[in-house]
């Protein structure tokens, strides 16, 4: 009796466990890889900022290079060099962050093109051909999309496509604001919204994951650190770690089948990866995903700190 009654109980633990490492919501062990837009950073900005990566033993990190800031600005070269002296990496994100919706095909690989001298000049005989569309946008129709895709794949570009993402940009204006202001009870606020919807953003992912996929893939999360403290991010990186997120390389990332897939979505926005997919399968967001994306605070970000 002793021993089926402990036999009985081990399959029930076994069974459990099961149960829970299926589960979204459950807090295991989550890999993904944390890339960083529209580099270089702001000045004086990217040691601390590298600094906070080292803490936090991330391996190597991928900015994705928009050179016309170090042309408008050339002090920012100071930057991107402290950028690769850390052991982090450089991507293709448009010499001018064009909106591929907004422009024809042949436009948006000029400025691919014209991004690649300042990425062989830091990155040198490393492979720099990783390629983010701008405001994720992979073209709103079919020929331009078809068009981009067939010069990455001729000129060895991956596309790192975003599976993560809490639209943290959205916040940038209105941190400059209140900094500028003084306004520490608004910062505050910022600063624990901002965490929130970061945290918000890994439940967003591994639910539409485990709908789609009924598993979690290797998640790529897309930053923007503009008028963001370095401060905040190491809390940021706190939180993952809290919640169970391995940090891995973004080579390592894309080695997921996810990303070799292709939703046939075109549209202005579409968003994330899971979420074009999604779109492509004719699928609703599940009701958490819903009531996470209505938390976004869209208009107190639009008003805080306004002085008109």
């Amino acid at each position: 009796m002793n021993v089926c009654f402990k036999l009985l109980t081990f399959i029930t633990i076994l069974l459990t466990c099961a149960i829970s490492l299926a589960s979204p919501n459950a807090k295991h062990n989550i890999k993904v890889a944390l890339t960083i837009d529209d580099l270089p950073l702001k000045e004086n900005i990217t040691t601390k900022v590298v600094n906070v990566l080292k803490k936090h033993h991330l391996p190597p990190t991928w900015g994705m290079l928009n050179a016309k800031k170090v042309q408008n600005n050339p002090k920012l070269l100071k930057e991107l060099k402290i950028w690769i002296a850390s052991e982090n990496k450089l991507g293709n994100h448009t010499f001018s962050h064009l909106d591929l919706a907004k422009v024809s095909s042949s436009e948006f690989i000029e400025d691919i093109n014209k991004n690649e001298p300042v990425l062989k000049k830091f990155m040198g005989n490393q492979n720099y051909k990783i390629m983010r569309y701008p405001y994720l946008s992979y073209g709103n129709t079919k020929h331009k999309y078809k068009e981009v895709q067939k010069y990455l794949k001729q000129n060895d570009y991956q596309t790192a496509f975003v599976t993560m993402d809490f639209f943290d940009s959205e916040w940038s204006p209105a941190f400059k604001r209140c900094k500028i202001a003084n306004n520490k009870t608004s910062i505050n606020w910022l600063e624990n919204s901002y965490l929130n919807q970061a945290n918000n953003a890994i439940v967003i992912a591994r639910e539409l994951s485990h709908q789609l996929f009924n598993r979690d893939i290797k998640y790529i999360l897309l930053l923007h650190l503009k008028n963001i403290s370095p401060n905040l991010l190491d809390k940021l990186l706190h939180q993952y770690e809290n919640h169970g997120v391995q940090f891995i390389t973004l080579e390592s990332a894309l080695k997921d089948l996810v990303y070799k897939l292709n939703p046939h979505i075109y549209r202005k926005r579409a968003y994330t990866l899971l979420n074009r997919i999604r779109l492509s399968r004719g699928l609703n967001n599940p009701n958490i995903v819903k009531k996470l994306y209505a938390s976004l605070p869209e208009n107190k970000l639009k008003n805080i700190c306004r002085r008109d």
